[in-house]
């Protein structure tokens, strides 16, 4: 539970009870309004969220229920009350195009949230294979669907094996398949905090996390089956 970001009102408070199938939310409760600041700086609320994490650490997690081929994961569209600083339906169709002028042949998944969201006028056929994904069609939508949480909900979805996650303003410069052989003798491959490439085999939160190499999460690969604990 992120306190920045706030409760969906289109969910009951009832239904916030799996992060995904078959993990059960460790925090059954609805989203801190960060304007609540006091819970945001209460030292019992950091600690109640640290024990809810480390269960998660701890936790066997159902593995992927679709895990097959390779492609590029985006999302992100825009607000349709025209909210310009929430407008990534023309970047991540601007990221698509430029796949495609460089050689990238393979599908793409584009995900958004359609109660707060459109893509709509941006696919041309020239954009080939691109998967509309809609988090509101989920199963079982989420307790937080906004933000950047949302990349983790699309990861955890996505029906490719091997997943290039790039932001709605990251943008290839040369074909990216040659990003996945990255993925041959590992699991996740991402640009580190240090400038350079970074290799794990699996993602599995530590509960000594002094020597982490922080993750740039705006782009990086990673094998879903590999990786997954």
């Amino acid at each position: 539970g992120c306190g920045d970001f706030l409760a969906d009102e289109a969910l009951s408070v009832t239904s916030y009870t799996w992060l995904l199938p078959g993990i059960a939310d460790p925090l059954p409760t609805p989203i801190i309004d960060s304007r609540q600041w006091w819970m945001l700086t209460s030292f019992a609320e950091r600690d109640r969220h640290f024990a809810a994490l480390m269960e998660l650490a701890r936790a066997e997690l159902p593995g992927p229920t679709k895990a097959e081929g390779r492609g590029i994961v985006y999302l992100g569209g825009d607000n349709p009350r025209g909210d310009r600083s929430a407008e990534f339906g023309l970047q991540v169709a601007v990221g698509v195009r430029m796949a495609r002028w460089y050689g990238y042949q393979g599908p793409v998944e584009w995900w958004f949230d359609s109660s707060r969201e459109t893509v709509d006028g941006y696919y041309t056929p020239d954009m080939g294979d691109v998967r509309f994904r809609d988090f509101r069609k989920l199963d079982l939508p989420p307790r937080v669907l906004r933000g950047w949480p949302n990349k983790l909900t699309a990861l955890a979805n996505s029906e490719f094996r091997e997943v290039l996650f790039l932001d709605a303003d990251a943008y290839v410069v040369s074909d990216p398949d040659v990003l996945f052989g990255l993925l041959e003798n590992y699991g996740f491959a991402y640009w580190s905090k240090n400038d350079q490439w970074a290799f794990a085999d699996r993602i599995t939160p530590g509960i000594d996390i002094g020597g982490t190499t922080g993750v740039q999460g705006g782009q990086f690969v990673i094998d879903r089956l590999k990786a997954w604990r």
